[in-house]
């Protein structure tokens, strides 16, 4: 394959690029990393795997004391690491995660640089990370973070061809490596989003030149340099697993088969139609949703005409940028586990296609009202919603006349609390949607930037107004405490419907899933139980007539009671 020759800067049109770069959109990331405990359903898990890592065993997996053998451990080790250094704070843990997105900006713009132009470049880390999605998981302690920068980095390394046959073996072997970690980050995955991406940008490697018969270029390196790349991406994973398994025999069967293979053929793991994604992934990527339905449609409009118009590169480009996202959007949809999530990585290659988009209408200095306006009447109406929200529960008499659910009347002062924050982040959104709104409705660039500068601004007041007091009933940071600072010492405490990680995380509570009758037989007095309130309401009366509530409290919106033994 030859290098692949980006469009002169001279034949494009220059156009002014985002405040600050676009990287002003980092921002509310870091806040909500910074104001919120661990939120269920991931992130608790996480963090206890992380700490029984620190605590024991770094090659063999554990959660709440038993085997873990649901993913790779590299997050878990780079959390732990993190975590023991900072005294087990929630930012610290995210690290990994803030680190990964901010280096996937950075990626996506170098790879812009090189398959696109300078004024496209400019918008991609704007575009990435301004989106709703990353706005919301970027700083989060997940998996997919590391995963999608590990993966971009792989792409980019392989499919860079220039220079010297030594530089593009090292390029390879780097990208192995990266794919390697990837792998060591989710499974097997990995590779498909790798893979994938490789083969869509051998558009963009092919040189029309040279192909013409233009001047001979250097010859790249062959197949031993893929051979090695490929033995790298195998062998971190296949290394780790291969050992763990070695260590404990019960991991082979879900490493090798179960935890990837198996849950995409068993399909009871998140399922869901497979239109989901064409519903949430317009909302999530927000507020470039409308530019980013442009550029594909302007690649298929430029595809069609290919026979009369050839494509320049620039196009190329575009066409494999949009094939990379569109199979692999295929893939995910078709497979029945679903989450959201799950497309992480797939976000730097739609980012590239807007920031391409978003270029060339900021150059034309006009911009379509069905562009422009969408998003802003959304942001306007938004914030219409919210503030009448708020002037709603002025005339609510008390938490009855909302709902009779015991977790929503204990959260009324709270909700009450509450009220301030999110009538000012409603009147933000009016404000930016109702300005972005009338420079829309007269074509101008700068509503792109506006409407996603409103809702960058909105998540970053959210972050410091609302977030931390919704914390207060999303982490288990509370109760954990309150459970710890009882004069019972049960051996092991009860959880029935409710996970048990976060409470071990927070106060190292020896919480497990276990029914209560022989936690009951087991501990006598000193017996301590966390279940849900329906769950308690199910409980035979003969079993409900040991037991008595010590306390309650909504976590994640859910009654969870504190169950001691009756006297």
């Amino acid at each position: 394959m030859h290098a692949f020759r980006a469009p002169s800067a001279a034949t494009t049109q220059a156009a002014p690029g985002p405040w600050l770069g676009g990287w002003y959109a980092l921002l509310p990331i870091v806040l909500l990393a910074s104001v919120r405990g661990l939120w269920a359903p991931d992130e608790p898990r996480y963090a206890e795997i992380a700490r029984e890592i620190w605590d024991g065993d770094w090659l063999v997996l554990h959660l709440n004391g038993e085997l873990y053998p649901d993913k790779p451990p590299l997050v878990y080790w780079l959390a732990a690491l993190c975590g023991a250094a900072s005294g087990w704070s929630e930012l610290a843990l995210r690290l990994p995660s803030l680190a990964a997105t901010a280096l996937s900006a950075w990626l996506a713009q170098r790879l812009a640089l090189r398959l696109l132009t300078p004024g496209a470049a400019a918008w991609v880390p704007l575009c990435y990370l301004g989106s709703l999605m990353l706005l919301e998981i970027g700083g989060r302690l997940q998996l997919d973070p590391v995963l999608a920068c590990l993966c971009l980095a792989s792409v980019t390394l392989a499919s860079d061809t220039r220079g010297a046959p030594g530089r593009v073996r090292n390029r390879r072997l780097a990208a192995g490596l990266c794919a390697g970690l990837a792998a060591l980050a989710k499974g097997p995955v990995a590779w498909l989003h790798i893979g994938v991406g490789l083969l869509a940008l051998g558009w963009v490697l092919r040189d029309p030149e040279s192909e013409r018969g233009g001047a001979p270029r250097a010859r790249a390196p062959g197949w031993p340099s893929w051979c090695a790349c490929a033995a790298l991406a195998l062998a971190p994973v296949l290394g780790w697993a291969l050992l763990a398994s070695a260590r404990e025999p019960a991991l082979y069967g879900a490493l090798f088969f179960g935890q990837h293979v198996g849950r995409v053929v068993d399909g009871t793991q998140h399922p869901g139609p497979p239109w989901e994604h064409l519903l949430h992934f317009p909302l999530l990527f927000l507020p470039w949703t409308p530019v980013f339905v442009l550029a594909l449609a302007e690649v298929w409009r430029r595809w069609r005409a290919r026979a009369s118009v050839p494509l320049d590169a620039g196009m190329r480009a575009r066409l494999a940028l949009s094939l990379w996202f569109l199979v692999l959007f295929a893939v995910f949809s078709a497979m029945p586990p679903k989450r959201d999530l799950y497309l992480l990585p797939l976000y730097p290659a739609a980012a590239l296609l807007a920031a391409a988009a978003l270029d060339e209408l900021v150059a034309s200095g006009r911009v379509p009202r069905r562009i422009g306006l969408p998003v802003p009447l959304l942001w306007s109406l938004l914030g219409l919603a919210g503030l009448a929200g708020g002037l709603a529960t002025l005339l609510v008499d008390g938490p009855g006349a909302l709902s009779s659910s015991s977790a929503l009347a204990e959260s009324w002062p709270l909700l009450l609390e509450l009220r301030a924050g999110l009538s000012a982040v409603s009147a933000l959104l009016l404000a930016g949607g109702t300005a972005s709104l009338l420079l829309a409705w007269r074509r101008r660039p700068a509503a792109l930037e506006l409407g996603a500068a409103t809702l960058i601004a909105a998540v970053a007041l959210a972050a410091v107004l609302v977030v931390p007091r919704v914390d207060r009933l999303k982490s288990a940071r509370e109760l954990a405490l309150q459970v710890a600072a009882r004069p019972e010492r049960p051996s092991r405490i009860a959880c029935v419907g409710v996970q048990p990680e976060g409470y071990r995380f927070y106060a190292r509570l020896p919480t497990v899933k276990e029914e209560l009758a022989p936690a009951l037989e087991r501990e006598g007095r000193q017996f301590l139980a966390l279940i849900t309130r329906p769950a308690f309401e199910r409980l035979p009366p003969e079993l409900r007539a040991r037991v008595v509530v010590l306390a309650s409290r909504s976590v994640g919106a859910r009654d969870v009671l504190v169950l001691g033994a009756s006297p």
